[in-house]
């Protein structure tokens, strides 16, 4: 969403409707007696719960002035997250956080991956089918322009009889390159082309 004075642009996340996240949460210093499962050391995605999240994930780490460990969360992202597709480092005088945002699914892993080693397998082959269809749909494409553009030209052929004369289809990028290799050493010397 656009903040008061922004643009908004949007992003592949709201057009899709969100894309899955991983959502935990852990806190040293808490009172419960919860293993983390949710940092970067211990994070194990088959254990770790997933939400559909319309802006994008995050993962946030917040650390004291002593550089231990407050909190770690992974979540949706919120309408205050900027998306950088990034880890960003914000510091002010009591703590240190590190904010780590993404727009694509279950990119708040771990590793802080590329999008196709962070997902998961069928989020990569739903990746890769939409991603194929959109390149053969540009090949064929660019096939079809390219096949408008060397439509075949009837060139007179003549043979040994005038009984047997004809035509004889040649593509227009082939006629090009031959008018040239024809033309060229006459225009190089100076002469002019004459019939």
């Amino acid at each position: 969403m656009a903040r008061d004075g922004e643009q908004h642009t949007g992003t592949l996340t709201e057009a899709c409707g969100g894309v899955e996240c991983f959502v935990c949460s852990y806190s040293p210093r808490g009172n419960s007696s919860r293993l983390d499962g949710c940092t970067k050391a211990n994070f194990t995605e088959e254990k770790i719960e997933t939400r559909d999240c319309p802006l994008g994930c995050e993962s946030v780490a917040a650390y004291d002035r002593n550089d231990e460990l407050l909190s770690y969360h992974r979540n949706c992202a919120t309408s205050d997250t900027i998306m950088t597709n990034t880890c960003e480092t914000y510091t002010n005088i009591i703590l240190k956080r590190e904010v780590c945002s993404c727009d694509w699914a279950y990119c708040n892993t771990a590793s802080g991956a590329a999008p196709l080693s962070a997902a998961r397998p069928s989020a990569v082959f739903t990746s890769l089918l939409v991603l194929g269809g959109a390149l053969r749909a540009r090949a064929l494409d660019q096939a079809a322009r390219r096949w408008e553009e060397d439509a075949a030209v009837l060139v007179p052929y003549p043979y040994s009889t005038p009984a047997a004369s004809g035509f004889i289809a040649w593509p227009r990028t082939a006629l090009q390159g031959a008018v040239h290799s024809l033309t060229a050493p006459a225009v190089a010397a100076g002469r002019p082309l004459t019939r």
